[in-house]
């Protein structure tokens, strides 16, 4: 009594299943992995020239790190020359701008 040909086509399916299952598991990679894909926008309450980027490519980062060092000196002299002229609008008697 020799096998049927069914028998023969499930127990070669059987094995090309096995095959690559074990092949799957192998070659599956392992250890630390790293999400690429996810991007956060960061939109900073200032303006100025960016003069440092402490952080470094593919290292996380904890809440309150410093990402980028900004050129604060153009934003704090429009807030001395804001300040004067408000001066000068409220010694005018000019409405304050909304």
């Amino acid at each position: 009594m020799g096998l049927g040909v069914g028998t023969i086509s499930l127990l070669i399916g059987g094995f090309i299943l096995a095959t690559f299952l074990a092949l799957f598991n192998y070659l599956a990679p392992s250890g630390r992995v790293t999400v690429i894909g996810r991007v956060v926008e960061v939109t900073p309450n200032v303006t100025g020239q960016i003069v440092a980027t402490p952080v470094k490519p593919n290292v996380p980062v904890k809440k309150d790190d410093v990402l980028f060092q900004i050129d604060l000196r153009q934003e704090c002299l429009r807030a001395v020359m804001g300040r004067k002229a408000e001066r000068r609008r409220c010694g005018a008697g000019l409405p304050h701008p909304l």
